[in-house]
């Protein structure tokens, strides 16, 4: 009797969970459906991390403001190339699908770092179809 029970409220819940499935929103199916074309074409996501320093003014002048911008075209500029590279190297198409940037000011001196300047860290995300 116990193992009857058992049964019947696994088996509901089960039926309970898929119904729902089976009933996804068409954005929902939308998403599916690219996501499966992007497999079965060989597309992959590729992700690189960018970390460097850029000594110089860390304060309200000018000088400041043109490197934070100077820190950003940086980057940006790598991930223009990246594809260039993931070309050359691995892929038949490559598209740039996003890019974050920090810029944070690092105004601590010791003996490693003796001058202010920023912290840069640059993710790159890109969507690549191989060879």
């Amino acid at each position: 009797m116990l193992r009857h029970m058992l049964i019947a409220a696994v088996a509901v819940t089960t039926f309970a969970a898929t119904a729902p499935a089976q009933e996804l929103n068409p954005l929902v199916r939308e998403r599916i459906a690219i996501a499966q074309r992007d497999q079965a074409g060989g597309g992959i996501r590729v992700q690189v991390g960018v970390n460097m320093f850029m000594p110089g003014a860390t304060d309200d002048s000018t000088a400041a403001d043109q490197l934070r911008e100077q820190a950003r075209r940086t980057v940006y500029k790598m991930a223009a190339h990246e594809c260039d590279v993931i070309l050359e190297v691995l892929a038949k198409e490559c598209r740039l699908e996003s890019i974050n940037v920090n810029v944070n000011a690092n105004r601590h001196y010791n003996n490693n770092n003796a001058s202010p300047g920023y912290q840069v860290n640059g993710n790159i995300g890109l969507r690549v179809v191989l060879k």
